[in-house]
């Protein structure tokens, strides 16, 4: 994961993506005229599998669809950069 996030984050900068856009939502929501917003942070298990049954599941889904959607934009983000300017 190390070696994927360090080639990545770089690629996404370079191409004006902001690689951790998670603490800007509220600003967002706020400023596209939402009012009353809750943030709610939940822990997502990464790595060894854990004890317990429905964070399994969770690790489960999560595994498959990153796996899918990290090789997506990585190759994207490798064609993007390829391209001559």
């Amino acid at each position: 994961m190390k070696q994927y996030f360090d080639a990545i984050i770089p690629a996404m900068e370079k191409t004006g993506k902001d690689p951790s856009p998670g603490p800007k939502y509220k600003r967002w929501l706020q400023a596209a005229g939402f009012h009353d917003i809750e943030v709610q942070k939940f822990a997502i298990p990464v790595g060894a599998w854990p004890k317990d049954r429905r964070l399994v599941s969770i690790v489960s889904i999560l595994s498959s669809s990153l796996t899918l959607a990290s090789s997506f934009f990585f190759f994207s983000f490798l064609l993007m950069l390829a391209r001559p300017t």
